[in-house]
């Protein structure tokens, strides 16, 4: 069997902390068909200094200004020429560097439009990394939670943006979900497996209120309004108390304490 061409693509802007350790996991593959896409949203720190430093190693470098996130994401699809897509973020990296030719061989075992392993979130406590699996299976069932797998673990074939279009701009923090609801029904084929792809360090627009917000608004359009409630009850109520609990602790422990 021929061996497939992988298109990686990185969007960013302003990431001079992370970007190059997330371009060094990229080079490094041992995997030799990769097509490596950065697309940046005219930096104006040093990210695109950092960046020119292995432009030769890059595929397709594009600065320019964008609509966010999902149109970086999207221009790289349009400019992708892989058989296979797969996106990194600019604070994200690949846990090592056989990972991708992993990948691909399990990609020409089981002939799916969908591969996904999971990621390790990372946190910082104390200045010290911490680490969290974060793994959904893509399914019906979890998809009505609001539960997806991540990006940073997934490999789809671009023939799926073919048919099925691009990401929809009209969601700023939560359009892979959007994409994922789109295509569930599809008749794609997904596989799971146990194996950890990349390190997902946490913050960023995936992890704040307004994706929430975006994510009820989809639950309510793909499955109903039953399940959006749910999903709120769950993520805004349940979330917003806690949070709200954690705020009037740190008060009372400043009140009794710094006196």
């Amino acid at each position: 069997m021929k061996t497939p061409k992988i298109t990686i693509i990185t969007v960013v802007y302003n990431a001079e902390k992370t970007i190059e350790q997330t371009i060094k996991s990229v080079i490094a593959q041992s995997y030799p068909d990769i097509e490596y896409i950065i697309i940046d949203g005219k930096s104006d720190d040093g990210t695109i200094d950092i960046i020119n430093k292995y432009r030769s190693k890059i595929s397709l470098f594009i600065s320019e200004e964008d609509n966010g996130i999902y149109d970086a994401m999207n221009k790289g699809i349009n400019h992708s020429s892989g058989e296979i897509l797969f996106f990194l973020n600019a604070d994200d990296y690949l846990v090592d560097n056989e990972v991708i030719g992993e990948i691909i061989e399990k990609y020409r075992n089981c002939n799916c439009d969908l591969l996904y392993g999971y990621v390790n979130i990372e946190y910082l406590i104390n200045n010290k990394p911490s680490f969290q699996k974060y793994a959904y299976e893509f399914t019906l069932e979890n998809l009505r939670k609001g539960c997806q797998p991540p990006h940073q673990g997934l490999f789809i074939k671009k023939q799926v943006f073919t048919e099925s279009g691009l990401f929809d701009l009209n969601f700023k923090s939560a359009s892979d979900f959007e994409f994922y609801c789109r295509i569930i029904d599809k008749n794609y084929s997904h596989v799971y497996i146990d194996k950890l792809i990349s390190i997902f360090k946490y913050g960023g627009t995936s992890s704040n209120f307004f994706s929430d917000y975006e994510s009820i608004k989809i639950i309510n359009k793909y499955f109903g309004k039953y399940y959006g409630m749910l999903y709120y009850f769950k993520r805004i109520i349940i979330r917003g108390l806690l949070y709200k609990f954690k705020l009037i602790n740190v008060y009372r422990y400043m009140r009794n304490n710094l006196k």
